[in-house]
């Protein structure tokens, strides 16, 4: 499914003993040996995972061959292609070909850093690109209004709110859907209240939203730092969903009340501190 995986695995912490003396204290040849099991487990799903002509980047903090070299020894008899990376002699950065494997280690007095290893691999195959998809403008059309139309955007809805994403990726996103869980698949643009949809606060802050399609309502900086703590504001024939904004920067969504407009900014957002 993925064209990029980066695995920092889990290890036994020999580069870091110098900056973290407990990385010291509970270094053990056990550990080394529990270590380079998990390492292989995770490259083994991470390798399954990733498409024809991807590249796995693997990368430690420790020295052992057999939780680095090793490793990468194992993902080239599955075909991988160690895929070689510039380097600049004044990095201090060596490159390493040991017991069948290839990377580079970063020894800590030789770069600027603590010590780790690394290597870059291709899966055998080639990235076919997907063309984008367009699709039937059909559903949930009450939202599709609120919303830019360059990239045209697919609306999905998970539970009680719509989220917008640009139609390119629809393909991953719902091959995504089907083996993990999502949480959240693009901007949320809409939240379910009733029988209806709402601007979901996150649209509020997005470049997606449209602008002129709702009302403002410019606030000075008292009535700003007054709708941040979640207060309701005065109004005059307030009704429907208005824009609370501030020096022309988009804040969030108010909902008329007639002589007030009540706060929709998000609870648990909201400014608690009271001035001194």
């Amino acid at each position: 499914l993925f064209d990029l995986i980066l695995v920092d695995a889990p290890c036994s912490g020999e580069g870091m003993m110098r900056k973290d003396p407990h990385a010291g204290d509970q270094w053990d040849p056990a550990l080394v040996v529990q270590c380079a099991s998990v390492q292989a487990s995770i490259l083994a799903h991470a390798w399954a995972a990733l498409r024809p002509g991807g590249i796995l980047i693997y990368s430690t903090c420790t020295w052992e061959l057999s939780e680095n070299e090793q490793q990468v020894a194992r993902l080239i008899a599955n075909g991988a292609e160690v895929l070689e990376i510039p380097l600049v002699p004044e990095w201090g950065i060596e490159r390493s070909e040991r017991e069948g494997g290839m990377g580079y280690r970063f020894y800590p007095h030789r770069v600027r850093g603590e010590g780790f290893f690394l290597a870059m691999l291709r899966k055998p195959g080639t990235i076919s690109a997907e063309a984008a998809q367009r699709i039937e403008r059909t559903e949930h059309q009450e939202v599709r209004p609120w919303l830019q139309d360059d990239p045209e955007q697919w609306i999905s809805e998970h539970g009680d709110l719509l989220f917008a994403l640009d139609v390119r990726w629809r393909t991953v996103v719902e091959r995504m859907t089907k083996a993990m869980r999502i949480l959240s698949p693009g901007i949320p643009v809409a939240e379910r209240k009733g029988d209806a949809w709402r601007p979901h606060h996150a649209l509020a802050l997005n470049e997606l939203l449209r602008s002129g399609h709702f009302p403002v309502i410019e606030l000075s900086p008292d009535e700003a730092l007054h709708y941040l703590r979640g207060n309701s504001l005065k109004g005059s024939n307030a009704h429907d969903v208005a824009l609370a904004s501030y020096q022309g920067h988009p804040l969030g969504w108010l909902q008329g009340a007639g002589t007030r407009w009540n706060n929709r900014w998000p609870v648990r957002w909201r400014i608690r501190m009271q001035p001194r």
